[in-house]
């Protein structure tokens, strides 16, 4: 990947940063792109798991897709790698 950052790099980026954001208040400092904060999204995602069964199917959706991007940055920003669309498969 070039030094500038694509579109899609970018929308990961910012969806990445959400899931900081929405984060319970004792995890912010601790979601640092770490191998660490891996563990720290998994108790979180517990967590929401174990209070929220009645979540609206947008939230659920918001949340897997916050919490996987930040996921897939934090791989990205430890071993390396680019993000692109695969122009063959239909993808959202």
């Amino acid at each position: 990947m070039t030094k500038q950052k694509n579109e899609l790099y970018q929308e990961i980026e910012t969806w990445a940063k959400n899931a900081i954001l929405h984060s319970p208040a004792w995890s912010i400092n601790q979601l640092d792109y770490s191998e660490k904060s891996i563990s720290i999204v998994e108790i979180i995602v517990g967590e929401l798991v174990e209070k929220n069964f009645n979540i609206s199917e947008e939230q659920s959706n918001m949340i897997v897709q916050e919490y996987g991007c930040y996921l897939l940055l934090t791989a990205q920003k430890l071993y390396g790698g680019e993000f692109y669309w695969n122009d063959e498969l239909e993808q959202l």
